[in-house]
């Protein structure tokens, strides 16, 4: 989820085609800045892309076989998510994979004595203050998880106060816990926005869901429940809820 990874994927990766840019692209949203730890399930691969699952798989392993992603560490999934049966599969981005700019430039030395081809591996001069690529702002793709995340937990703050609680401060920690039920775990924003509504009506959740942190951790516990009582329990948007993702 980095500037760096989106950079790379739009102006430098040597993708064969379009489709496998887009796919690429999609892995780069959940990038870190050195390309390592996208994990984005194949479920919203396919709502980034409009693409098949098959689709998805096949210009995955087209990727890989370029060299321009290699599989990430299992360990780094699981430590952010508990269930295994809902790990995606962890890819690092090979951003040293540049097409058509030359890592290192190859400049003639005149004379050079200690070089018996005469020729000297060396940056050229001025090339450090060569213009960057301008890449637009629209493209920065934690901008959209963190307004969602930020929103919900304005949400669920205004919910407790409501219940008659002391309304929590919404913290840096409560934003990205909010933010891993939506990016990692794959929620929507309408779906997270149920819960929270629901728990938040129940009389025994409204007293022990009180942080973002908590409903992540309670939160298929929730959908349970939830389901087992919609009938008693009516409020829009409760399909949402209980939804797969």
């Amino acid at each position: 989820m980095s500037i760096e990874a989106i950079n790379w994927a739009l102006n430098h990766a040597p993708c064969e085609n379009s489709t496998q840019k887009l796919v690429l692209f999609a892995l780069a949203n959940h990038a870190h800045p050195d390309g390592s730890s996208a994990f984005p399930s194949v479920a919203r691969i396919m709502r980034y892309t409009l693409l098949s699952e098959r689709a998805i798989r096949l210009h995955l392993a087209g990727l890989e076989e370029l060299g321009l992603i290699e599989r990430g560490d299992a360990f780094i999934v699981a430590s952010y998510i508990n269930r295994a049966d809902r790990r995606p599969q962890g890819w690092n981005l090979r951003l040293d994979k540049i097409s058509g700019v030359p890592l290192v430039q190859v400049v003639e030395v005149r004379g050079a004595s200690d070089a018996g081809n005469g020729v000297h591996m060396t940056t050229e001069r001025g090339a450090g203050d060569a213009p960057k690529p301008y890449i637009e702002p629209s493209i920065e793709p934690s901008s959209v998880f963190m307004s969602e995340a930020v929103e919900l937990c304005e949400l669920l703050a205004h919910e407790i106060e409501a219940n008659g609680s002391r309304k929590p401060k919404v913290t840096a920690r409560w934003i990205q816990d909010m933010e891993k039920i939506l990016r990692l775990d794959d929620r929507s924003f309408q779906q997270v926005r149920s819960a929270i509504l629901w728990c938040q009506s129940n009389s025994f959740w409204k007293a022990n869901i009180l942080s973002p942190a908590k409903l992540r951790d309670k939160y298929d516990q929730l959908r349970l429940q939830a389901s087992r009582d919609v009938s008693h329990h009516p409020l829009n948007g409760l399909s949402e809820f209980l939804a797969d993702s």
